[in-house]
């Protein structure tokens, strides 16, 4: 039985990549097997027969994998997250009242 070696790039200063994969998504492939595996033994335990855990599994496997792919080579590294911060900042700030910066009655403003 052959024994594969995969190798795992820890430079300093740089993102960690596996099999193209680099930064976070390396660690969402990991979450995504165990998920994987999780599933196998609730379909497993509902009573599914083996080929359809084994064929469903494998389907969103694939997807789950041309995803990721997808998205590394789109977004490499932690720009997916710096993208998703940046749609979630506003593009403008209305005030449509003006009462919370202006004095009240008997208050202060200085």
């Amino acid at each position: 039985m052959a024994i594969s070696i995969y190798t795992v790039n820890r430079e300093i200063g740089r993102p960690i990549e596996f099999k193209g994969l680099k930064g976070n998504y390396v660690g969402a492939l990991g979450l995504g097997v165990v998920a994987q595996l999780l599933g196998f033994v609730a379909f497993y335990l509902l009573g599914l027969s083996m080929p359809v855990c084994i064929l469903g599994l494998a389907a969103t496997a694939s997807a789950f994998s041309v995803l990721l792919y997808r998205l590394n080579r789109r977004y490499s590294g932690s720009d997916l997250l710096k993208h998703i911060a940046r749609r979630r900042v506003p593009s403008a700030i209305r005030f449509t009242d003006r009462s919370m910066y202006m004095g009240r009655k008997g208050q202060d403003n200085g």
